[in-house]
């Protein structure tokens, strides 16, 4: 039901239209295909459905923007938030990077492989930090670390211990 424009589609006779869609409890902006779903639905809130007639129903974010039911290409980096210094997502032909867009900084890379680097593009092994890193709980299943800094800590240490390789000041 509503207002909408048709348009005759390719020698195959399949019509397309633009236009209002009444759902009964609101109006909504659709382009589509007679006789199957709605490819392209706007509700009176601005919000986007593609592939779904109902961009706000459930899901972790109960309240989308845009709703894609289906696979989604991007072309290109997706936004975390507005602003100039908003981290976003790039992905790219090795893996996906978290950046900074204030600096283009890369702080996080995640390659196809597996390997994960934290202020590292390239990392080496399954998981390279590039900076301090901090915990508060036990160091669980190690075998073997290798150092190029310092290692410190201000704990007690018990237990029999594997070997410690280090490159610098222990």
């Amino acid at each position: 039901e509503g207002a909408y424009i048709t348009f005759q589609g390719d020698l195959s006779g399949t019509e397309y239209f633009l236009g209002r869609y009444d759902t009964g409890d609101e109006d909504k902006f659709a382009i589509g295909r007679q006789g199957t779903a709605y490819d392209f639905i706007m509700d009176s809130s601005g919000n986007v459905g593609i592939g779904t007639e109902t961009p706000t129903a459930g899901g972790a974010a109960s309240t989308p923007k845009l709703h894609v039911n289906g696979p989604l290409r991007v072309d290109g980096n997706i936004a975390i938030a507005d602003g100039s210094a908003t981290p976003y997502i790039s992905a790219g032909t090795t893996g996906l990077q978290f950046r900074n867009n204030a600096n283009s900084a890369t702080l996080l890379t995640i390659l196809d492989g597996g390997k994960v680097g934290i202020g590292n593009t390239a990392p080496p092994q399954k998981l390279t930090v590039a900076g301090n890193i901090s915990a508060s709980g036990a160091l669980m299943g190690v075998t073997h670390i290798t150092a190029s800094g310092n290692i410190s800590g201000s704990a007690t240490s018990t237990g029999s211990f594997g070997a410690l390789i280090s490159k610098g000041s222990t």
